[in-house]
């Protein structure tokens, strides 16, 4: 996979021992952590390391089991988001192509022209993250909101 200039490196590397120590005793099984593999999620390394390419995954994914949410669940909805977040990427890559990317930018491709338009493109993935989390906090409290008061019904 080609790694993208914009992208920011959150990467860690990490011995058998500290790996586990992240998760609750017992949750991971060689089976999880094959599958986050084959997800792109953890690699082996050569030295018999695993290299975690995003540390957020491993953050997140250790609070939420650590909150009581199976690992094979976190992979799950791992699985779902990542196809939600593909489509708003792909959102915003279109509204870059329509709206900064110039129509002869092939030719534009060097010096400060092809810096300005990495900047640019920076700028919105920045943007784009804000405005993903904005959205997801919105709607966590909506939906909260909603569904307590659904189990709590009337309160007079």
């Amino acid at each position: 996979m080609a790694r993208s200039p914009i992208r920011q490196s959150h990467e860690v590397v990490l011995d058998a021992p500290d790996l586990l120590a992240q998760f609750p005793e017992g949750s991971l099984t060689p089976a999880l952590i094959q599958r986050a593999a084959a997800m792109g999620l953890v690699e082996g390394t050569e030295d018999g390391r695993f290299r975690v390419p995003d540390q957020r995954f491993l953050e997140t994914g250790a609070a939420l089991i650590r909150l009581g949410v199976p690992a094979d669940v976190v992979l799950d909805e791992w699985a779902l988001l990542s196809e939600v977040t593909d489509g708003v990427a792909q959102r915003f890559i279109a509204l870059f192509e329509h709206h900064l990317l110039p129509a002869d930018w092939p030719q534009q491709l060097e010096g400060e022209r092809a810096a300005d338009l990495a900047a640019a493109l920076a700028q919105l993935r920045h943007t784009a993250g804000q405005v993903l989390a904005a959205a997801l906090d919105a709607s966590l409290a909506r939906e909260g909101a909603d569904r307590l008061a659904t189990r709590l019904g009337p309160t007079m």
